[in-house]
C-alpha cells in the first residue's frame, strides 16, 4: 500500500510512468493540476485503502474535465508539449484584450446605448424646430395681444383681446366679409377641382394609346409657381389684348372692383390644381380590385350601380384626403389673388390672406391687429380641417 506522498506506486493503467494528453504529449507522472495542487497517486480511486479522507478526483496524470490547465513553461495560447488544451478557451485572454481595445477605439458614442443615441440624433432636429417654428409662433402669439409697431421703435403695450375685438367689431365688417369671400372661394375652387379631377381620373383609368403622355401633359400646371401662373392668367384676362376677351368677342374687365375678378381667381386656381385632385383620384381608383367589377357584371349590375356602390365608396377616402389638402391651401390663398387683382381692401378678391397683407404692410400700422387676424385664420383652418377629417373617419367606418 502506498502512502499519501509516496512515489512507489504507478498509474492505474500500469506499465507506463505517464499519460498521454489530448495533444499527444506525454504527461509526466504526478504533474500538477490546475491551481498548483498536486494530487497523490491513486488518491481519487473509490474503494482504495489509502485515499480515505481526501476528496475524490481523477487519477494521477488524468485529464481534469472543465479545468483551465496552463502548461508549465508552455505557450499561453495553448501550444507547447506540456499541458492540456482547454476546449473553447483558446485565445480567450487575447480576445478579451483586443475587445477592450476596440471599445476604447470606438469612443464614447457606443457607450450611450440605444436610448442615448436616439436622443443624440433627435436633439439637433428638436433644437431647429424650436428656433424656427415654435419660438416664432409663441412670439407672434404675444404680439397679437399687444400694440407693437417696429417702425416707431416703441415698446410693446399689452392690450389683451383688444386686437381681436377690434377686428371682429370693425366699422365696415371687412374681416367678416373677407372670411365670407374666402369660404366662397374654397367651396367654388375645391368643388370644381374635385369634380373635374375625378372625371379625368375615370378617363385615365382606361387603357388607351398615349395614356402616359396625356397624363404628363395634364400635370404641367401643377408644377408651375403660383406667381408665374397668376402672371400668365393676368395676360389672358387683359381687357385690351387678352385671349379670353378675343375668344368671347367681348371687352370685359377681369380685375378691379368687379364680380368677374372673383371668377378669374377661381378659373386660375381650378386650372392649376385640378391635376392634383386627378392624381389622388386616380390613386384611389387604381386601388379598387377588378374582381368586384367582374362580380357585379356577373350579377348584371348596371354602370350607375357599379359607380355608386363600388367606385365611389372605395375611392372616397383618397378623394376626401385631397379635399382636405386643397381646402387648407385655398383658405390661405394669396399669390394668385395678389398678382391678378392687388391687395386693396373691399374688392371681390380681398380674401383673408390678402387683407392680412394689406394691413400688415400698409404703412405705420401696428402689427398686433394683423397678427391677431393671422391667428383667426389659423383657428378657422383648423376647424375646417377637423370637420373634414371627422367626416373622413365616418366614411372609413362605414366602409369597414
Amino acid at each position: 500500500m502506498s502512502g499519501v506522498g509516496g512515489g512507489g506506486g504507478g498509474p492505474r493503467d500500469g506499465g507506463q510512468h505517464g499519460e498521454a494528453t489530448p495533444d499527444g504529449a506525454q504527461r509526466p507522472q504526478g504533474e500538477a493540476k490546475s491551481g498548483g495542487a498536486h494530487r497523490p497517486q491513486g488518491a481519487g480511486a473509490s474503494g482504495d485503502g489509502a485515499g480515505h479522507g481526501l476528496p475524490q478526483g481523477p487519477p494521477q496524470g488524468g485529464v481534469n474535465p472543465g479545468s483551465a490547465h496552463r502548461p508549465h513553461g508552455g505557450d499561453p495560447r495553448g501550444g507547447g508539449p506540456q499541458g492540456d488544451v482547454n476546449p473553447g478557451g483558446l485565445h480567450r485572454l487575447q480576445g478579451g484584450v483586443q475587445g477592450n481595445r476596440n471599445v476604447t477605439q470606438r469612443g464614447w458614442i457606443h457607450g450611450l446605448g440605444d436610448r442615448g443615441l436616439r436622443n443624440l440624433c433627435i436633439l439637433p432636429v428638436l433644437t431647429l424646430l424650436i428656433l424656427f417654428n415654435i419660438f416664432p409662433l409663441l412670439a407672434s402669439l404675444g404680439v397679437s395681444f399687444a400694440d407693437f409697431n417696429p417702425i416707431l421703435d416703441d415698446a410693446p403695450r399689452f392690450t389683451g383681446f383688444g386686437n381681436y375685438t377690434g377686428l371682429l367689431n370693425g366699422p365696415r365688417q371687412e374681416v367678416w366679409q373677407s372670411f365670407v369671400r374666402t369660404g366662397a372661394l374654397v367651396l367654388a375652387t375645391v368643388g370644381l377641382e374635385t369634380l373635374v379631377g375625378f372625371g379625368v381620373a375615370l378617363l385615365l383609368r382606361r387603357r388607351f394609346q398615349g395614356r402616359g403622355l396625356f397624363t404628363a401633359i395634364l400635370l404641367i400646371p401643377m408644377m408651375l409657381s403660383p406667381a408665374v401662373m397668376g402672371s400668365f392668367w393676368r395676360y389672358l384676362f387683359n381687357a385690351d389684348y387678352g385671349v379670353i376677351n378675343w375668344f368671347l368677342d367681348v371687352r370685359w374687365g377681369w380685375d378691379g372692383n368687379q364680380a368677374r375678378a372673383f371668377l378669374a381667381v377661381v378659373i386660375a386656381e381650378v386650372w392649376m390644381w385640378t391635376p392634383f385632385m386627378m392624381l389622388l383620384s386616380l390613386a384611389g381608383l387604381s386601388s379598387i380590385p377588378e374582381t368586384l367589377y367582374e362580380a357585379a357584371e356577373v350579377d348584371r349590375a348596371g354602370a350607375w350601380f357599379r359607380f355608386r356602390h363600388i367606385t365611389l365608396p372605395l375611392a372616397a377616402p383618397m378623394v376626401l384626403l385631397g379635399v382636405v389638402f386643397r381646402a387648407m391651401d385655398t383658405f390661405r390663398l394669396f399669390d394668385a389673388a395678389m398678382v391678378l387683382n392687388g391687395n386693396l381692401e373691399g374688392q371681390p378678391t380681398t380674401f383673408v390672406s390678402v387683407l392680412l397683407h394689406a394691413r400688415g404692410f400698409g404703412g405705420s400700422r401696428s402689427l398686433g391687429e394683423p397678427t391677431a387676424l393671422a391667428y383667426l385664420l389659423l383657428i378657422a383652418s383648423l376647424a375646417l380641417t377637423t370637420l373634414v377629417l371627422r367626416y373622413l373617419d365616418h366614411v372609413k367606418g362605414a366602409r369597414l
